[in-house]
């Protein structure tokens, strides 16, 4: 969130002879304009050529920092901002946009200090309260900040930031009460924003009233037409069905099965051969063939883990090659019948052909077909993810196919940097080291022992 208002104001330059005034502020003008327009590197290529010759020209040096702000290059704004400073140090819009600046560059001490001066220089905007009030709250002083926020609010009841921040601000400290009642607010001010049904959603998903959360994405979704919602709409609809019993939310706040998980594998491995449990293969199998959008995550997952005890069980057999070629070739309806031909085929053996399909049918105007395959895939993703958290080999993530470890990685925001093959207490496990985009790291434990095992099995065949 920029502010980066850019006042064109002659009085700036009433110390120049009128006529070097007027041509100058005709440069600032065209400059301005490629920045309305979106040329940035024409305006910063004409504003530094003005600023050769006139390098105190503090309206310039905006337009170009804010400039040089949307290209991403940083230091260069932020040099051109503390040169203003330098020359005006009450420039309040430049202390907000520099505050804003910093707060990217993760220097919170930094962009508490120009939003702080920010409100010296404007305390009637209740921007500014917002905005010192959510630094505050990312430097750990979130009850200074929730006040900040309140302020503002009612300094302006109908200002949607303040409201904004207040509920995302109150979710991430899990208040859900508060953060329904902000974002409600905030809906009857701006009907169009997503982001308000989204945060609205997820307090209801919290609060594990999972047909309001699916209410919530859905509107979202038709405000912006993103198929994220969808996804997020496809797990609340799933956690509707999945019995309060079988799962619970750890201090992350993630869905965890309560019996389903690596310690347990003997039972697992009963539950599903066992003919008339609620886990039995073939029960689950025959619902799902029927009903694919009737399983509960629990069911999605021991359909998923049971399919390896079945002589069909191919974990390193991935046919959705050319499925996956169409789709990225844009051959949407070549993708879509291989694509529906191969689950026919093989329903369980690889997640991700559910995905691509889902994809497929949404490229083809088919909400109704995306959501049916979304919803699977989110079923098995989700599922396998309720089965631990990855931090140690306890918590590993059970996967029957060493392809779906892949999809588990890139739905958590990361790509795999290296892996290993661990043996540990007689079972097998796939360490995979991660990073995202930011360059955060992290380990992922997988337990592979029904791919491995199936390996070994068919190379000793071989052998023989």
């Amino acid at each position: 969130m920029t502010k980066k208002y850019i006042s064109i104001l002659l009085l700036t330059l009433i110390h120049w002879p009128l006529l070097f005034a007027q041509t100058n502020n005709t440069i600032i003008e065209k400059g301005e304009t490629l920045y309305q327009q979106g040329a940035y590197r024409e305006a910063i290529t004409l504003l530094s050529t003005h600023l050769s010759t006139l390098p105190e020209d503090t309206i310039a040096l905006q337009i170009r920092g804010n400039c040089y702000w949307e290209i991403a290059a940083f230091d260069s704004a932020q040099i051109d901002y503390l040169t203003i400073l330098q020359l005006a140090p009450n420039n309040a819009d430049v202390h907000y946009n520099l505050s804003g600046l910093l707060e990217l560059q993760s220097d919170l001490n930094g962009a508490l200090y120009h939003m702080e001066q920010y409100v010296l220089l404007l305390p009637e905007d209740p921007n500014g309260h917002a905005r010192k009030g959510m630094l505050l709250h990312l430097s750990g002083k979130t009850e200074e900040g929730l006040e900040l926020l309140e302020k503002a609010v009612t300094m302006d009841g109908q200002n949607i930031m303040p409201l904004y921040l207040l509920a995302w601000v109150n979710y991430d400290q899990g208040h859900l009460e508060e953060t329904i009642k902000w974002a409600q607010q905030a809906k009857t001010i701006a009907p169009l924003n997503s982001s308000m049904y989204i945060v609205e959603g997820l307090a209801y998903f919290d609060q594990k009233d999972y047909t309001k959360a699916a209410d919530e994405f859905e509107q979202a979704f038709t405000l912006t037409d993103d198929i994220s919602h969808l996804a997020m709409k496809a797990q609340a609809l799933i956690m509707s069905r999945t019995p309060e019993e079988v799962f619970y939310y750890n201090n992350e706040q993630h869905i965890l099965f309560k019996d389903i998980h690596a310690k347990n594998l003997k039972q697992l491995s009963q539950w599903s051969e066992h003919r008339r449990g609620k886990y039995s293969y073939k029960q689950l199998s025959k619902k799902f063939k029927n009903s694919p959008l009737s399983l509960s995550l629990d069911e999605y997952f021991m359909l998923y883990y049971g399919y390896a005890n079945t002589k069909a069980y191919a974990p390193y057999s991935m046919q959705d090659n050319e499925m996956q070629a169409a789709f990225q070739k844009g051959d949407y309806q070549l993708c879509i019948k291989i694509g529906e031909e191969l689950i026919d085929r093989e329903p369980l053996n690889g997640i991700r052909k559910y995905e691509t399909l889902a994809l497929a049918y949404f490229a083809e105007k088919n909400t109704e077909k995306f959501e049916k395959y979304m919803q699977i895939y989110q079923g098995f993703l989700n599922g396998i993810m309720a089965t631990g958290t990855g931090y140690n080999e306890d918590q590993a993530l059970l996967v029957i196919s060493a392809h779906d470890e892949y999809d588990i990685v890139r739905n958590l925001g990361y790509s795999s940097v290296t892996q290993e093959l661990l043996h540990l207490k007689g079972h097998r496990y796939d360490l995979l080291f991660l990073e995202d985009e930011q360059g955060e790291s992290r380990s992922l434990y997988f337990n592979i022992d029904k791919p491995f095992t199936h390996l070994s099995e068919q190379f000793m065949k071989k052998k023989k």
